[in-house]
């Protein structure tokens, strides 16, 4: 899922590999004249690295529930 705010958005990808890691990627996207797209990108052993990794923004969450991932912080 994307958020486009006149011309950028960002889109989330998370896989699991077959031995049960994570790989997240994030790109932030333009459609702006002299930018670039920016991209980052990790191998996580936990879901709490995935959490790390993308935050705690609307789109991450979105992607915590479709992929099932508890994202609870006991105070």
């Amino acid at each position: 899922s994307n958020y486009n705010d006149g011309g950028r958005w960002t889109e989330l990808a998370l896989y699991k590999t077959a031995s049960g890691k994570f790989v997240c990627h994030e790109e932030k996207v333009t459609c702006w004249q002299g930018e670039r797209h920016k991209h980052k990108a990790a191998v996580c052993t936990t879901e709490a690295e995935v959490i790390a990794f993308f935050g705690q923004g609307r789109l991450a969450k979105r992607l915590y529930e479709n992929a099932e991932i508890e994202n609870i912080e006991n105070v």
